[in-house]
C-alpha cells in the first residue's frame, strides 16, 4: 500500500481532495497484505484500530506500533460509505539507499 496524500498536510494534492482526515490510498500491490485485505486505491484511511488518522504520518506511525503477522481493524473511506477492513501485516519492503 503506498499513501500518496492526505487531509491538510498534501499540498501537492490541494485541489483533488477535501480537507477530511485520513490517508489516501494511492496504489494496491496485488496479491500483498493490503489487496488481501480488500484495499483498493483510492481509499481512504481513517483509523488503525482506535487510532484516528489525520495524514500520511499518522498511518506510518500507527502501522510501525505493529509487527509483521499482527492483524489490525482498519477503517477505511470508499466514497461516502465507510467500510471496516482487517489487515494482516507483512514485512516493510527493504529501501535501496545510495552511495557517493
Amino acid at each position: 500500500m503506498v499513501p500518496a496524500c492526505a487531509g491538510d498536510k498534501a499540498s501537492s494534492c490541494r485541489g483533488r481532495l477535501s480537507r477530511a482526515p485520513g490517508a489516501l490510498v494511492q496504489s494496491v500491490t496485488s496479491g500483498g497484505p493490503a489487496a488481501s485485505a480488500g484495499l483498493r486505491s483510492g481509499d481512504v484511511v481513517t483509523a488503525v484500530g482506535s487510532t484516528p488518522i489525520h495524514g500520511t504520518n499518522d498511518l506510518v506511525a500507527a502501522i510501525a506500533t505493529h509487527q509483521p503477522g499482527e492483524q489490525v481493524q482498519l477503517t477505511v473511506r470508499r466514497g461516502s460509505p465507510t467500510v471496516e477492513l482487517t489487515a494482516t501485516l507483512g514485512t516493510q519492503p527493504t529501501q535501496a539507499t545510495s552511495t557517493g
